[in-house]
C-alpha cells in the first residue's frame, strides 16, 4: 500500500505516524526486512522493533476486533 494509506490506517488504529527513526518510534514498517537502509540501520542501533506491511495489517485487524 502507499505510505499515506498505511499511515492513515495506523492513526484511525490510535496509533503514531513518524517520518524519522529514533529511540522513541516502537515499530518502523517496511516492505522488504532485508534492506540495508539508514532507517533499518537506526531502527536496529535503537532497539526499535522491525515489522512488514502484512504484521503491521495483522496488528491493525487484531485490534479492530
Amino acid at each position: 500500500k502507499p505510505r499515506k494509506a498505511l499511515e492513515k490506517l495506523i492513526m484511525e488504529a490510535g496509533g503514531v505516524a513518524k517520518s524519522s527513526v529514533g529511540s522513541g518510534l516502537s515499530f518502523l514498517v517496511t516492505n522488504s526486512l532485508d534492506t540495508t537502509s539508514s532507517k533499518m540501520q537506526n531502527a536496529k542501533k535503537h532497539g526499535v522493533h522491525i515489522i512488514s506491511e502484512g504484521d503491521l495489517n495483522q496488528m491493525i485487524n487484531s485490534i479492530a476486533s
